[in-house]
């Protein structure tokens, strides 16, 4: 399980575009919020709230950070913990969900 305390998040606008970025556990993501108002994430996010759609969230996460950061995550926490646990995933998706929506 992460670590609550030590996931440290920064959140700010890039320059002049719709990206965004956060660092949590001292890894930097940037994600451009307009990808979420759409259909595809609609969908994959439906497919992770529905019973065992949880298979989805792998596709949901590299969505929305890329390959090369969902790797650079993964090896991570591989090195800290052992395993890329679905609660470390779920605290780089929480942060996302965040910057976009603050009061959520």
């Amino acid at each position: 399980m992460v670590d609550r305390e030590h996931i440290k998040m920064e959140i700010y606008m890039a320059e002049k575009t719709q990206d965004k970025k956060i660092v949590v556990d001292d890894i930097e993501y940037t994600f451009n919020e307009d990808y979420i108002d759409d259909m595809e994430f609609l969908e994959l996010s439906d497919k992770v709230q529905s019973e065992g759609g949880i298979i989805a969230y792998p596709a949901l996460l590299r969505k929305l950070i890329g390959e090369d950061k969902y790797k650079e995550a993964s090896n991570h926490y591989k090195e800290k913990n052992g395993r890329f646990k679905v609660t470390d995933a779920q605290a780089i998706f929480d942060a996302i969900i965040k910057a976009v929506d603050p009061k959520d």
